[in-house]
């Protein structure tokens, strides 16, 4: 039973961070992307609810990008990576847009570094400078994590 809800877990992370960061690239292809190796450092951060809405630095390109992490689920966090800036596009959407999610009640916490969500069943890290993330279950078991030398970039993780 632990290893079934792990992999649920996990996989529903990394699941959603490839989904979004898929959707994102090839929602509007008139649009600039990010071309810096990875994120950069955080410009600003904002909460409303469970989701936690981060600005970053991505060097000389005209808009900085947007990275959208929301606790939609207990144990589920849904990323949401907008290089350059971009909109997302109802054109190719790889998660029901739609689709509405109860309030979870996660503790978002912009003040700390790293950054952190936290529910019952995960705890998500995000450090400053640079932008990079770390999923955990609540125990601290480790199931995603991005090293401080790359992680996301414009079309990839």
């Amino acid at each position: 039973m632990k290893i079934k809800r792990r992999v649920k877990i996990g996989l529903a992370v990394i699941t959603s961070v490839v989904l979004a960061f898929s959707g994102s690239r090839f929602s509007n292809p008139k649009s600039a992307y990010a071309y810096v190796g990875s994120l950069g450092n955080l410009i600003s951060s904002s909460v409303s609810g469970d989701t936690l809405t981060l600005t970053v630095d991505n060097g000389t390109e005209p808009n900085d990008d947007i990275l959208v992490l929301q606790a939609v689920e207990n144990g589920i966090l849904k990323v949401d990576y907008r290089p350059n800036g971009v909109t997302p596009s109802a054109h190719t959407p790889m998660i029901d847009p739609n689709r509405t999610w109860a309030a979870v009640g996660a503790t978002i916490n912009t003040a700390s570094d790293p950054i952190t969500i936290t529910t019952p069943l995960m705890k998500a890290e995000i450090t400053k400078n640079p932008v990079r993330l770390t999923i955990k279950k609540a125990d601290g078991t480790k199931l995603l994590w991005e090293p401080s030398t790359g992680g996301v970039f414009y079309d990839g993780i």
